[in-house]
């Protein structure tokens, strides 16, 4: 981070591996808020693990993190349309 991208005093971010399993688990409870599981509700906190993880991060790690709870969602989508 460059020093106007800084993070306010007191947050810093997560180490990798706790915050790439809250994006994991971003995109597994938005999948179990779909039809099909109907847990509707989860639908509305789903998203909480994933800002967690992405306070205070660098942009490319960001992206990881995004990406990973996209790729959780599709693929756990993908997955019992086949079953």
């Amino acid at each position: 981070m460059t020093d106007d991208e800084a993070a306010p005093a007191g947050v810093f971010p997560l180490k990798k591996r706790p915050a790439y399993a809250l994006a994991l688990l971003s995109g597994l409870l938005y999948f179990l808020a779909f039809p099909g599981v109907d847990l509707w509700p989860l639908g509305f906190v789903a998203f909480v693990p994933l800002i967690l993880a992405l306070r205070a991060q660098r942009p490319r790690t960001g992206a990881g993190l995004g990406w990973l709870a996209g790729f959780t969602i599709c693929f756990a989508l993908v997955a019992s349309i086949g079953a």
